[in-house]
């Protein structure tokens, strides 16, 4: 924090030589504080700014930049009602033509995000009726929507209105911060929710999604989530997912990344102790498949050719 004062400090000094502030210097610091987890003042020196451009200074208009600053310092602070806020105010803007863009794929992940870092024991739920909700045209109804039915989860499809609009598709990553949501889940039912919307990923990839191929990662978190609370039923369909891993050839694992990030991520050695810490006790079957699966052989860590 000693940095950023400092940093305020130079700014104030910067007025009094005659240098005014402008809409770049609130967004540096904006960001300073953010990467500070000081969400309060990161959203005081917006506000700051804000008023000083309807105050009449057009220097202080906010422009994108800012509002994403802003957004992502609520995503980290874990604040999903904020950050859907933000959101909104950025299709307001932009639909009355005060920013030159509408929010994409990347700012909705954020809201999927904030879910994940928030401390919310339906996290992972809401997570989902989001992706659900603001991709309704790609992913169909949800059986959350009906049956969820809290207060706050209404709320949520509410604030979700204005992004619905927006002209934007899921990529993997919309549902690996879902996935990785159910996997630090403690529901009962997050491992079965996590396979049904993991199944419904390589329908979109099968039907000629390309981009949303699922990555050795996802297949991790929905196996870590299966793994939550092993069964007859969930050490089955882990069992099926490591198969597929199994079956996977050399363009998966190389030419798609999946071999690098599996070793970067220390992936399998993950799994293991994952399954090693159930108290299901025929766990045997599934370690022994894991151990037994060597990805590295299938991998040889070849550079793409530009």
């Amino acid at each position: 924090p000693r940095a950023m004062k400092l940093a305020d400090q130079a700014v104030v000094e910067m007025e009094e030589s005659g240098i005014r502030r402008n809409s770049a210097m609130y967004n540096t610091l904006m960001i300073g504080w953010s990467r500070q987890n000081n969400v309060d003042r990161a959203e005081a020196l917006f506000q700051e700014m804000l008023n000083g451009f309807k105050a009449g200074d057009i220097s202080l208009k906010p422009h994108y930049p800012a509002y994403i600053t802003r957004l992502r310092a609520w995503v980290n602070a874990g604040n999903p009602e904020m950050a859907v806020r933000v959101l909104n105010e950025i299709i307001d803007c932009a639909d009355s033509g005060l920013l030159d863009q509408f929010p994409a794929t990347r700012e909705i992940n954020c809201l999927l995000e904030a879910w994940l870092r928030s401390n919310d024991k339906l996290a992972a739920e809401k997570a989902d009726v989001v992706l659900h909700s603001v991709f309704r045209d790609i992913l169909g109804d949800h059986e959350l929507d009906r049956n969820l039915g809290d207060a706050g989860t209404r709320i949520l499809e509410q604030d979700l209105n204005k992004a619905r609009g927006l002209e934007a598709f899921p990529d993997v990553y919309s549902f690996t911060l879902v996935l990785s949501a159910y996997a630090d889940s403690s529901s009962t039912m997050a491992g079965e929710r996590a396979y049904f919307l993991f199944n419904k990923l390589k329908d979109l990839a099968a039907g000629g999604r390309e981009s949303l191929k699922p990555s050795v990662v996802t297949y991790f978190q929905v196996i870590v989530a299966l793994c939550s609370n092993l069964n007859v039923r969930t050490k089955a369909l882990v069992l099926e997912l490591i198969h597929e891993l199994q079956l996977k050839d050399k363009s998966f694992w190389d030419d798609d990344g999946n071999g690098l990030l599996a070793r970067e991520k220390a992936i399998f050695p993950r799994l293991r102790r994952k399954v090693g810490e159930s108290d299901f006790p025929d766990r045997g079957e599934i370690l022994t498949e894991l151990e037994g699966f060597d990805f590295r052989k299938k991998y040889t860590n070849k550079k793409k050719k530009s």
